[in-house]
């Protein structure tokens, strides 16, 4: 039988967000959205932080979310 959990508690922990960070799946995730983001993004740092934001998100950033990516 399997169950779903509709909520997640929050930890005190660091161990989940080591694990995330240097897994090597999530590295290799990152590395293929960096090469779309240079291949597809444009030729301006402005260009390529909206269309990664685009991506990861479905919308573009506001003037202080781009300010404080670049």
């Amino acid at each position: 039988m399997q169950t779903s959990c509709n909520r997640r508690l929050n930890s005190a922990t660091p161990l989940q967000s080591l694990t995330l960070l240097n897994d090597v799946t999530f590295v290799e995730a990152a590395r293929k959205l960096a090469e779309r983001v240079i291949k597809q993004g444009g030729t301006t740092r402005d260009s390529r932080i909206d269309f990664a934001f685009r991506l990861a998100t479905a919308r573009r950033p506001v003037v202080a979310e781009r300010t404080r990516l670049a």
